[in-house]
């Protein structure tokens, strides 16, 4: 699987991550996404309507543990 980045998906979002053979997104979120939650959730909802996986994760712990955050990821991929 290869993720690509950014990715312009549904003709209006950017994803920062996105691995198309199995339709799921990774977003890694800064602190200014605080101020975003419903613009993000109404986001992420339309990507799921059309079929996308989507998985946010904080900057802080992917910057401080990227190991731990790879594995976040796999594992979200194994689940869904």
């Amino acid at each position: 699987m290869v993720f690509r980045r950014p990715v312009v998906v549904l003709g209006r979002y950017i994803a920062e991550f996105l691995a198309p053979s199995v339709k799921a997104i990774v977003e890694v979120d800064g602190g200014h996404h605080a101020r975003r939650v419903s613009a993000d959730a109404r986001r992420d909802e339309a990507l799921r309507r059309a079929g996308y996986r989507v998985l946010r994760l904080g900057a802080q712990a992917v910057l401080r543990a990227p190991a731990d955050a790879a594995l976040a990821v796999r594992r979200a991929l194994v689940a869904g």
